[in-house]
């Protein structure tokens, strides 16, 4: 059933954000403002600095650029720095291109998780989440600063 696996993931999603420290504050959550367009989550953090999530489960083996291009403008919508997108499959090569172009030329980041690393999630727990984050922030890191024309010092 396609709606009991779309809903298993919502909540591992759920479970997830209280492990990186951020506050779920709506659940599917459909407006006006947004057409009636579906927002699987939105999670809050405020802990450095203000942060708003946007998280969007698929549970598909494939995973395209649509899905992104429609997160993206629901986060400009809901004012939203990061867009989580998390599938039981995996991302196509597009996806991953305009994830990394989105945090090149904006303030917006796209953290993408595969299945292969949410069985890295269930298996490690949060840890291992973490390392997977903290390489992509590095890789980000990197983009920003030969943006600047600096080398970044490790």
């Amino acid at each position: 059933d396609t709606g009991v696996k779309g809903l298993a993931l919502e909540t591992l999603a759920v479970r997830l954000l209280y492990e990186l420290g951020l506050t779920p504050v709506a659940f599917r959550a459909r407006g006006s403002e947004n057409n009636g367009a579906e927002v699987d989550l939105i999670a809050e953090g405020a802990d450095t600095h203000f942060h708003r999530w946007m998280i969007q489960c698929k549970n598909t083996p494939k995973v395209n650029v649509e899905a992104l291009a429609k997160e993206i403008g629901m986060a400009v919508l809901y004012r939203a720095q990061v867009i989580l997108l998390v599938t039981t499959g995996d991302f196509s090569l597009t996806v991953r291109r305009h994830a990394q172009e989105l945090a090149e030329t904006t303030n917006m980041q796209a953290l993408l998780i595969n299945g292969a690393e949410l069985e890295t999630y269930l298996n490690e727990g949060i840890a291992g989440l973490f390392r997977q984050f903290e390489q992509r922030a590095r890789e980000v890191l990197g983009w920003k600063t030969s943006q600047r024309g600096v080398e970044a010092e490790e």
